[in-house]
């Protein structure tokens, strides 16, 4: 067994190594068998490439402010603005009811902020795809589980005249986005753009 001093040497080349390659060695030693860590792993990376694959979508223009779930790695390498939804990094958020009625530590939504921040995209089971891979079929949805932490604004009518259901494929990239984007942002920033075609549910 590992004495003490060699338990802290231990950790420390664990956290060193992890920094220096978090794919390579953290991944695969730390969470070698399947694990809750694992999953919170695969979390952070499904949200890291979705915030470097909206990065490069919008490479050319002003990105969009990103209503997030969950914001932690998805907001650190997002280059656009992010706004946390449920309220961990968003004060007024998290201030706005005194009683919380929801899932229990994911109840801080209150869509009167939401409707006066107003993101201009929704990254809630959002799809970015190869455009060889996509179906121009299926739009994405809000899923159960989030629209019950959304207490499913997604039904409302004020949301459905500032939110469409969009898919954007960008010419430039391959990507295809299929999300709940303001319909503001694109008349304004992809409509007379020949780099984005777009398709509205």
């Amino acid at each position: 067994q590992l004495n003490y001093l060699s338990k802290k040497v231990f950790l420390i080349a664990v956290i060193c190594l992890s920094l220096l390659s978090p794919q390579g060695f953290f991944a695969h030693l730390i969470l070698k068998k399947s694990n809750p860590a694992k999953v919170e792993w695969a979390i952070v990376q499904s949200n890291k490439e979705d915030a470097e694959n909206l990065n490069h979508i919008f490479s050319d223009i002003n990105k969009p402010s990103a209503g997030v779930l969950a914001a932690g790695a998805f907001a650190y390498y997002y280059e656009g603005y992010s706004i946390d939804l449920l309220g961990l990094n968003n004060v007024k958020m998290a201030r706005a009811d005194k009683i919380k009625k929801g899932p229990k530590n994911h109840a801080s939504f209150n869509k009167k902020v939401f409707y006066e921040q107003a993101p201009d995209l929704i990254i809630s089971n959002v799809s970015i795809n190869p455009t060889n891979e996509i179906s121009y079929e299926n739009f994405i949805e809000i899923g159960e589980w989030e629209a019950q932490i959304l207490k499913e604004i997604q039904k409302d009518e004020k949301f459905r005249e500032l939110y469409g259901n969009y898919i954007i494929e960008d010419k430039k990239t391959k990507f295809t986005l299929k999300a709940f984007i303001k319909k503001k942002f694109v008349k304004n920033e992809l409509c007379n753009n020949s780099r984005y075609k777009i398709t509205l549910k």
